[in-house]
C-alpha cells in the first residue's frame, strides 16, 4: 500500500542556511504556528506557510530575548527545537563555541516560549555544556557538540557530547532541568536541576549519542536511549529531581540486522561523478530520534542492507519500536529496515534511504520522513506511514524532489580531504496539537544551482 499524499507542502523561506554544511533540520508546531530551524538559524510560520518571524540567526534570536550579549560573539550552532505539549511551549536551544554569560567553558544557550506563540516572546536560559564538577574529569578546552533535547511531564532533558580539545571522545552529558519552574520564567537560580556524564555499555565503554525521548501523555519515568553494537541501551530515570531520583540501563538486544553504513550516490550534473551524501559517517547509526507514548519507545536509526543479488547493498532506514511497559524487561515489537523502492518506482530502479524521522499520533499511527537518492536522481525528500491497525510499513510517497545534486562547496571537490557531502545529521517531526493526529516533518533538500562552490540546501515542510 502507498502512503498517502501530505496535505501541506511548503518551502520554509530562504537564509535556514546559515551556519553552512548540514541542515541540521528541525521542526515544531503548535496550535497556530510552525517553527523550523537550520543549523544556526530559525524562523515562525503560520500553518500555511506564511513567514511571520525570521529567518533569524541564532545569536540574534537569543541575544533579543535576553541572553546578555558578547562581546565577542557567541557562535552558535546546533540549533534544536521541539513543542512541549504539557505546558504548551517551544523549547529552543542551541550550543556555543565561546563561552557564555559568567562562564569560561562552552555552553548552550535555552529559551522556552511564553505560550504557544512564539510572538508572545521566550524566557532564556543557559548553563556550561561540559561539565566541570568534582569528579567530571573536566580539563581546559574541553568542547561539547551535537545536543539533543527531549520534554517529559516536568522535566526538560538535553545531552550532549563532550570532547577533549583535539576531538578525542570523553564521555556523553545528561542534563535535567524543571520544566514546570522555566515555563513560568523563574530566575535560572531558582530551576531545580542535575546532570550525569559517564554512562557506560555493558562492556563498560562510554555511551555515545544517548538521544532523550520525547514523551506524550504521561509517563512513569524519564526515558533515553542510545545504540551499542546491535543492541539498545534504554535509561529510565525515576523520581527525577527529587531526592529518590535514580537511574538504570535495560541492555536490549535488537533482532533485525545492523549493516555497514554507506554513502549515498547522487545524479551527476556541472561536476561528473558528483560526491555521495553522506548517509552515516558522521555519527554512525546512532538512534536519531526517540519518541514516546503509551508504554511504547519508537526510535530510528541508518543503516544498510543487501537486499538481493540485483540491488546490492544499500543504504536504509531502521525503525525499531519497544515495549516499555514492563521495564527493565523491554520487548521489541519492531525492528524494521527500509528502503529500496516504492510500489510506484519504475520496476528495476533501486534508492539509498537515510536520516529517517519518526512522530507518533494519539491513535499509535507512525510516520517516518527519508533522504532518498541514486545515481539517477537528486537527493529527495519522501514520507512513510505505518499506521497502527496495519501489519506493515506503507511505501513512500514523494514529498520533495531535489533540483540538483548537492554541493557542499569546496568540501564537494574534495579540496579539504572528505570523500562525501556532509548531509542531515538531525531528523524533524512534530505531532501537531491541535488534535493530536496529524504529524509535520522538514526536511532538507538541494535546490537547482549551477554553482558547486555553494552549500546548496535549503528546507521543505511537509503535512501528512
Amino acid at each position: 500500500m502507498i502512503t498517502p499524499k501530505p496535505s501541506a507542502s511548503w518551502q520554509a523561506s530562504g537564509g535556514l542556511n546559515a551556519g553552512g554544511e548540514g541542515s541540521d533540520q528541525q521542526i515544531a508546531v503548535s496550535s497556530s504556528h510552525v517553527a523550523v530551524s537550520g543549523r544556526a538559524a530559525l524562523a515562525f510560520y503560520k500553518k500555511d506557510g506564511t513567514k511571520v518571524y525570521g529567518v533569524t540567526g541564532a545569536e540574534a534570536f537569543f541575544t533579543a530575548e535576553g541572553l546578555p550579549p558578547s562581546t565577542g560573539g557567541y557562535n552558535f550552532y546546533d540549533l534544536r527545537m521541539i513543542f512541549d505539549e504539557y505546558r504548551k511551549r517551544f523549547w529552543i536551544t542551541a550550543l556555543t563555541v565561546n563561552p557564555g554569560p559568567d562562564s569560561v567553558v562552552p555552553s548552550l544557550a535555552c529559551a522556552v516560549s511564553q505560550s504557544e506563540d512564539p510572538l508572545d516572546g521566550f524566557y532564556v536560559y543557559w548553563w556550561d555544556s561540559v561539565p566541570t564538577a568534582a569528579g567530571s574529569g573536566y580539563e581546559k578546552g574541553d568542547l561539547s557538540d551535537y545536543d539533543c533535547i527531549g520534554i517529559s511531564e516536568h522535566v526538560f532533558v538535553q545531552t550532549n557530547k563532550v570532547s577533549k580539545s583535539d576531538g578525542t571522545f570523553k564521555h556523553w552529558r545528561v542534563v535535567l532541568r524543571n520544566a514546570d519552574q522555566m515555563a513560568k520564567g523563574l530566575p535560572g537560580s531558582k530551576v531545580d536541576g542535575w546532570e550525569f556524564w559517564g554512562w557506560n555499555n555493558p562492556d563498560g565503554s562510554e555511551a555515545y549519542i544517548i538521544q532523550p525521548a520525547v514523551h506524550h501523555g504521561p509517563s512513569p519515568r524519564i526515558f533515553l536511549v542510545n545504540k551499542w553494537g546491535n543492541n539498545a541501551e534504554v535509561w529510565a530515570i525515576d523520581n527525577a529531581l527529587t531526592p529518590t531520583q535514580s537511574f538504570q540501563r535495560a541492555d536490549v538486544a535488537l533482532p533485525g540486522v545492523s549493516g555497514s553504513l554507506i554513502n549515498g550516490p547522487q545524479k551527476g550534473k556541472l561536476v561528473k561523478n558528483p560526491a555521495p551524501i553522506a548517509m552515516g559517517p558522521q555519527i554512525g547509526d546512532a538512534f536519531l530520534k526517540a519518541v514516546y507514548r503509551d508504554h511504547k519507545l519508537y526510535f530510528t536509526a541508518n543503516n544498510s542492507k543487501h537486499w538481493t543479488p540485483q540491488t546490492g547493498t544499500l543504504a536504509s532506514g531502521r525503525l525499531i519500536r519497544a515495549n516499555v511497559e514492563q521495564y527493565p524487561a523491554v520487548g521489541i515489537e519492531i525492528d524494521r529496515t527500509f528502503g529500496v523502492a516504492s510500489e510506484t518506482d519504475p520496476q528495476g530502479k533501486y534508492f539509498h534511504y537515510a536520516w529517517p524521522s519518526i512522530e507518533v499520533n494519539k491513535h499509535g499511527d507512525m510516520v517516518l520522513c527519508t533522504t532518498r537518492t541514486s545515481p539517477a536522481i537528486y537527493p529527495e525528500v519522501r514520507l512513510s506511514a505505518y499506521y497502527a491497525k496495519e501489519p506493515d510499513l506503507r511505501s513512500s510517497v514523494l514529498l520533495k524532489a531535489g533540483g540538483s545534486p548537492y554541493f557542499e562547496g569546496l568540501f564537494s571537490l574534495g579540496l579539504k580531504g572528505r570523500t562525501y557531502n556532509y548531509y542531515g545529521e538531525t531528523t524533524a517531526s512534530s505531532v501537531d496539537p491541535s488534535d493530536d493526529t496529524v504529524i509535520w516533518v522538514a526536511a532538507q533538500y538541494p535546490f537547482e544551482t549551477s554553482n558547486p562552490d555553494f552549500a546548496n540546501w535549503s528546507m521543505w515542510v511537509g503535512k501528512l
